[in-house]
This record gives structure tokens, C-alpha cells and sequence, in this order.
């Protein structure tokens, strides 16, 4: 069991003397992602009002992201959310997945169960233990209707979701995992 414990923290088998180490390193990456959410709901209910009245509010959630995630991702994802690269395919029972461009390929985001397509994600996230990657984020930011500059820039609009049928929805989804 110790083993499958070290394995699942994304810190190698050496940095975990005991089960007790093991598990106290999984406390603290979930507590890290909790903290993450709280930082994205804060920036969603903030979006919701167009930032009146919180107007520091942004600028206090970019710096406690800026805490849990290299600045590089911060950026980067924000950078995404603001050049359009971020859209919903969708089926007509609202199951939902993102497709995030990047640098020359597309990567699939499911935003509910982080998780993206792009190597980042293989390597930093679920081996070394950071919390996201930016294609992740930049769907968080994107459905927070959020852009750099702080203002309602409707991230997601129509032109961005593609709805398709159910069977359509499983091909998609088997063409691009």
C-alpha cells in the first residue's frame, strides 16, 4: 500500500520515508487544490458582477494564484483565455470537454475532472505534484468569463461551444484521446 501511495504523490519513492510521510504530502496537495478552487470561485462570483465593487478583488485573486502556481501558467493560461483559444464541445445531454489550442495542436481539457491532454499535464501535474496546467486554467478562467484586463469578455460565447450528437459527441471523443 505504501508503494501505491508513493506512486500517487508525484514526489518518487525516495522523498517518502514512511506511509505517514505519504499521506501527510497528500494532505497538502489537497489542501493546495482546495485552495485553488476557493481562488477560482472567488474570480467567478467576482466576474459575475463585472468586478463592481471588488475592483481589488481580481488583483487579490491573481496574487493568491500566483501563491499555488508558477506565474509562467498564471500568465500563459490568461494569455489563452484573451487570444480565443478556449472552446466547449458539447453533446445534447450537456456533456461537456474543452479544446484548448496550443502551440500548434489542440489539447482536451475535462474541467470538472483535471485533466488535459498536453504533456504538461503527464509530467508536472501528475508526476511532480503541481496543481494544473495552463490549458486547465485557462478553461477555469475562460468559464469565469474572464479576461486579463478583468472585464466580462463572454469567453465561452456562442461562436465558441459546437454542440453534437450524442454519437457524434463519442466519435469526438475517440478521434481526440
Amino acid at each position: 500500500m505504501a508503494d501505491y501511495l508513493v506512486g500517487q504523490t508525484g514526489e518518487g519513492p525516495s522523498s517518502c520515508a514512511t506511509l505517514a510521510d505519504c499521506a501527510e504530502r497528500v494532505k497538502a496537495r489537497v489542501d493546495r487544490h482546495q485552495a485553488l478552487q476557493d481562488m477560482l470561485l472567488a474570480i467567478t462570483t467576482a466576474s459575475q458582477t463585472n468586478f463592481q465593487g471588488n475592483e481589488g478583488l481580481l488583483a487579490d485573486c491573481l496574487t493568491g494564484l500566483s501563491a499555488l502556481l508558477p506565474d509562467s501558467v498564471i500568465q500563459q493560461a490568461l494569455q489563452l483565455v484573451d487570444q480565443g483559444e478556449v472552446s466547449c464541445i458539447q453533446s445534447r445531454r450537456g456533456r461537456r470537454l474543452y479544446s484548448v489550442r496550443g502551440k500548434g495542436v489542440s489539447h482536451m481539457v475535462i474541467a470538472n475532472g483535471l485533466y488535459c491532454s498536453c504533456p504538461y499535464y503527464a509530467m508536472r501535474v501528475i508526476e511532480a505534484g503541481e496543481l494544473c496546467c495552463k490549458h486547465w486554467l485557462a478553461v477555469q478562467l475562460a468559464l469565469a468569463k474572464l479576461t486579463p484586463n478583468g472585464t466580462d469578455g463572454d469567453s465561452l460565447g456562442p461562436d465558441r461551444v459546437q454542440i453534437l450528437e450524442e454519437e457524434d459527441f463519442v466519435d469526438y471523443i475517440r478521434q481526440h484521446f
